[in-house]
């Protein structure tokens, strides 16, 4: 047994206030001995030797390039505008086609943080739903799209963000503690981190919850790292693809949109990034 084997190391909360990190770290809500970086939208053990490694990935370097005009090193880092928008995800654009065939229609972003896609979905006339564990991601969304008029109400499971419209709704709320029968029926997902990101032991439920809300004819996008080192303790979580299909299940078919090598990305022997869309098995 090493010699910190017997100790669980939790989230340290002067993270947030560390220069190493307070850019990207975010508590990981559902695992207090994981941290949350915002930008590679990644678990990481809560070691902050880890920590380290993880902000000098190259990977997480390129990723903090696209938030910041200039990249900052770990002793330079600087506040970015509070306003800022950002951009939609570049995958969603280009697979937009993909994963909602007609619009408009009702999409669901599970681990929606304050992601621009809330925007870009809703603008091309969409109903839109988001699930976020951190409340103040989606009062920081909301802050930056200020012309949005918004109300925050209390719901059984969490709390309600939502425009005036109503076609645009942000739950603040533990996504495996979701009634599946209260947000949908959608006919898409837009899954980007959120399947890797959930703890192995509760992902069969978040599929099972998120699963339940669709309608049958549903398109299911996720983005998944898969087929890493097992001992990874830094960079994106991932899994392997025999895991991604059990826990979808035989009834669903995995069609791959795109899968990229980035091993060398991240410093590690073999890893690789997959745009899958899920759908359910045709009957024969």
């Amino acid at each position: 047994m090493g010699k910190w084997a017997k100790y669980d190391k939790a989230f340290q909360a002067a993270w947030l206030k560390d220069p190493l990190f307070e850019k990207w770290i975010e508590e990981f809500k559902t695992d207090k001995t994981k941290a949350y970086c915002k930008v590679c939208k990644s678990v990481i053990r809560a070691h902050k030797t880890d920590l380290k490694k993880h902000g000098e990935a190259a990977k997480h370097k390129q990723n903090m390039s696209t938030v910041c005009p200039k990249q900052p090193s770990l002793k330079t880092f600087y506040k970015p505008a509070s306003k800022s928008r950002g951009k939609p995800s570049m995958k969603l654009v280009q697979y937009v086609g993909e994963i909602l065939p007609s619009e408009p229609a009702k999409i669901l972003l599970p681990l929606c943080g304050k992601t621009p896609d809330l925007r870009w979905l809703y603008e091309r006339g969409n109903e839109v739903v988001g699930i976020e564990g951190v409340e103040k991601l989606v009062s920081e969304f909301f802050e930056a799209h200020d012309d949005l008029t918004h109300t925050v109400e209390d719901c059984s499971f969490g709390k309600l963000y939502k425009t005036s419209d109503n076609r645009l709704k942000v739950y603040v709320c533990d996504v495996t503690k979701v009634p599946s029968d209260t947000l949908g029926p959608f006919d898409a997902v837009f899954d980007w981190g959120a399947f890797t990101a959930i703890h192995e032991d509760n992902r069969q439920k978040y599929v099972d919850i998120i699963t339940g809300m669709l309608k049958p004819d549903y398109r299911y996008f996720v983005e998944v790292c898969h087929d890493g080192p097992s001992d990874m303790t830094s960079g994106p979580s991932n899994v392997t693809l025999r895991d991604l299909k059990l826990n979808f299940g035989p009834n669903r078919q995995l069609r791959f949109l795109e899968t990229r090598d980035i091993a060398k990305e991240w410093g590690v022997d073999a890893l690789f990034n997959s745009f899958v869309i899920v759908t359910a098995s045709e009957k024969k």
